[in-house]
């Protein structure tokens, strides 16, 4: 299990609404540089989603 699923309680390892946890999860001076990751990774740019950044 990933670790974020367990330190936010998300329902699934899967994100299908990247946009929507950064909104509820990601501090707002992060949710930019977690977007452009997420879009790296669905974009093949990068192999898998990797970034430290401040929860909310």
């Amino acid at each position: 299990m990933v670790q974020a699923v367990k330190d936010f309680e998300l329902p699934y390892e899967y994100m299908y609404d990247a946009g929507k946890i950064c909104e509820e999860y990601i501090h707002p001076d992060d949710c930019k540089e977690y977007e452009e990751d997420i879009e790296a990774v669905f974009s093949g740019k990068k192999e898998y989603h990797d970034l430290t950044y401040h929860a909310r």
